[in-house]
């Protein structure tokens, strides 16, 4: 089971086929593949949205983010939150996620302006696997801070400076060159994109999520699963003229 996490305007966006909403590009490269799907408006109405033109393979549930109850969450699921979340919906939902034994995958696709360091380490100290692009690892790196990740320069450095301090499972894209991932004491592996698409650009990098989780939702390894979404990963143009 794959779950995501949205609005009523992801929904509406998925059904009309838009190309520039993030939640809807992960949706629809994940759910090529048949997989499971579940996507959770956040809505404190409760109010459920039109589902023409949906995909079969995707549920929708609707749930009110201020209240306690159902998020529909499953033990054993991939959880997908994007960083475009609320702060306090997003924490919300990764503390649930973990308490229903889920995976955390949270996409730090952009940095917004209320993320400072204490913000940053609270949501990794909620995640599993981190997705992120190259401008955001390093934004990142640099609120952490030396004292915490010591000194690192490359890429593969700040994934592995990354991975090893939060224990976790750490991807980064990294433009045309495809991708870097390490966890724990590992050190990072590169690897590169068959298609040659700047994976960094968001459009890319959305379908690259959606391929990449729903390939660990089938329960693939990190490093196969890594391989297989950028094999996908394209632009919503190349996929309208293919």
């Amino acid at each position: 089971m794959l779950i995501f996490f949205g609005t009523a305007a992801d929904v509406e966006a998925l059904g009309a086929g838009m190309s520039g909403n993030a939640v809807s590009q992960q949706i629809k490269a994940a759910a090529d593949g048949g997989h499971r799907i579940r996507l959770v408006v956040l809505d404190e109405s409760r109010a459920m949205p039109a589902a023409d033109g949906i995909p079969g393979s995707v549920e929708l549930l609707s749930a009110n983010p201020a209240e306690d109850g159902d998020l529909g969450l499953e033990c054993g699921a991939h959880v997908v939150v994007n960083v475009e979340t609320p702060f306090a919906h997003l924490m919300k939902v990764a503390r649930a996620a973990r308490d229903a034994g889920a995976y955390v995958v949270f996409n730090l696709s952009c940095m917004p302006a209320i993320f400072a360091m204490p913000e940053l380490h609270a949501v990794l100290g909620r995640t599993d696997i981190l997705i992120l692009r190259q401008a955001e690892l390093q934004k990142a790196v640099g609120l952490l801070g030396q004292d915490m990740l010591g000194d690192c320069e490359t890429t593969a450095e700040m994934v592995g400076a990354l991975a090893y301090w939060a224990s976790f499972a750490v991807v980064a894209t990294d433009g045309r060159d495809g991708a870097l991932y390490a966890e724990g004491e590992a050190p990072a592996q590169r690897f590169l994109s068959p298609r040659g698409e700047d994976i960094d650009e968001r459009a890319v990098s959305n379908s690259f999520v959606g391929a990449l989780t729903a390939a660990l939702s089938a329960r693939k390894p990190m490093p196969e699963a890594i391989e297989a979404a950028l094999a996908k990963a394209t632009s919503p143009q190349a996929q309208a003229a293919s």
